[in-house]
């Protein structure tokens, strides 16, 4: 490799790299160049990373759930997520006001309520999700709101506990990689924050941890300002998790959003969840 300070448009660097030999344009090109190939160097030396989903009748169990279905909604994204170790918020789905009444006795206050209409995957961006919910009359008010704008199904769940920091994991399929798992930090700023990174499955905890460390916002985690340190590994656990479902699911399932999850002093949980199954032909 060479580095050469000035134009990688001239006749000499031009014929070298026509030789074989890399020519890098500039000390700062050369820089990157060089962080890329000490990476690559690291990740060869890794170990190899397996995380395969052992119990095969789940798996085959989940593939027909989303063949047979026409859509997902969220309280059966929790299930799938739940039925493979990734820990959701008990959530339930009603769609009238008796119902809503009867699913409170089990939930109490203070609630969530979430819309739970079709085809509305981002709730928060129409104004379907109401917070701290904390007695009979703003529920009433709250439901008869979601009902005249969106719609009468909806989710109810327990009011989460503020502390920690939200996260996010997520998964996507790429035309040329096949299935990414995104890691990171969520919640409603997730796309402004943009403090995630992409991963490619297989991969354990340990890769998850190394992984993070490369954030920007990872010193949160750690504590601070005397603040408690968070859970990092119950996340980094789930994480490695979501890598397995996403190679064991990975021709029935083209997305999958856990946003956010809440990560505390001890253990994680996931509040709101999406999953997009491939369409049928």
């Amino acid at each position: 490799v060479a580095n050469r300070q000035g134009s990688g448009a001239d006749e000499l660097a031009i014929s070298s790299t026509y030789q074989g030999l890399p020519v890098i344009d500039g000390v700062t090109q050369f820089l990157v160049g060089a962080r890329c190939l000490l990476a690559y160097r690291d990740f060869q030396q890794r170990a190899v990373m397996k995380c395969d989903v052992t119990d095969q009748q789940k798996v085959d169990y989940w593939k027909r759930q989303l063949q047979d279905c026409d859509y997902v909604s969220e309280s059966l994204a929790s299930e799938l997520l739940r039925d493979f170790g990734i820990p959701m918020i008990q959530s339930l789905e009603v769609s009238s006001l008796d119902e809503l009444q009867t699913a409170v006795l089990n939930v109490g206050f203070p609630l969530v309520l979430k819309t739970a209409v079709q085809g509305i995957d981002h709730k928060t961006e129409v104004g379907g999700v109401i917070l701290n919910i904390s007695d009979q009359p703003q529920l009433q008010d709250a439901y008869e709101d979601l009902l005249q704008r969106l719609g009468p199904a909806v989710t109810v769940a327990p009011m989460a506990d503020n502390n920690g920091v939200e996260m996010i994991l997520g998964v996507s399929r790429d035309e040329q990689f096949g299935p990414t798992v995104v890691v990171g930090f969520g919640g409603i700023y997730a796309e402004i924050l943009s403090d995630v990174a992409v991963m490619l499955p297989p991969f354990d905890s340990a890769e998850v941890k190394r992984v993070l460390k490369s954030l920007s916002m990872y010193p949160l985690l750690e504590g601070v300002r005397g603040g408690s340190p968070l859970d990092i590994d119950s996340y980094c656990d789930v994480a490695a998790k979501m890598s397995a479902i996403a190679l064991a699911l990975s021709d029935s399932v083209v997305e999958i959003d856990i946003n956010p999850v809440r990560l505390g002093v001890k253990g994680c949980i996931g509040l709101d969840a999406l999953v997009v199954q491939e369409q049928k032909n």
